[in-house]
């Protein structure tokens, strides 16, 4: 009988020491799962604030390059008005502007779409903005460039404004 108990006794203490084992490590385990469930939160926060920080940067790319697209514009234009003059000085001058206005912009990521007269019509690339009609050439050819276009990193911003050739129907 005294062998009984003491065995008895030593299976008790045995399950005691298990249990309260178990429970250690059930709250350790409640623990760790408590510290991820806190890094996570922290994580999905961190990644909320970083797809803020690029939007409002990729806001600010893209102001930058309305700003030079704008800046470009009037340098352009001139040179265009300077191309329809007799005055060849003039007509040097501003093809050196428009150079150099259109290396400051690539510099900046911004590509300046100017439809070269004789290019066919794409209107991935071109805005048609009126027609004329010149003899002997397709239909579709860029006859001339109002207005360029612009892409910034891949994405178009605006499209070149062309006129393009519409050959005249006989009867």
């Amino acid at each position: 009988m005294f062998f009984a108990k003491l065995f008895k006794g030593s299976a008790q203490g045995e399950q005691a020491a298990g249990h309260d084992a178990g429970s250690r490590v059930q709250e350790k385990l409640e623990a760790i799962g408590a510290e991820l469930r806190r890094i996570e939160s922290r994580q999905q926060e961190v990644s909320i604030q970083l797809e803020d920080m690029d939007e409002y940067l990729r806001g600010g790319q893209e102001e930058a390059a309305e700003a030079a697209m704008a800046l470009a514009d009037i340098v352009f234009d001139f040179h265009r008005f300077c191309a329809q003059g007799s005055d060849a000085r003039l007509l040097e001058q501003s093809e050196m502007m428009r150079a150099a206005a259109a290396k400051a912009a690539s510099s900046m990521g911004l590509e300046v779409v100017d439809a070269q007269l004789g290019v066919m019509f794409d209107t991935n690339l071109h805005t048609a903005q009126g027609t004329g009609s010149e003899q002997g050439k397709p239909d579709g050819l860029v006859l001339q460039t109002l207005a360029s276009g612009y892409v910034y990193k891949g994405r178009i911003l605006r499209r070149a404004s062309v006129v393009i050739n519409k050959a005249e129907v006989r009867p």
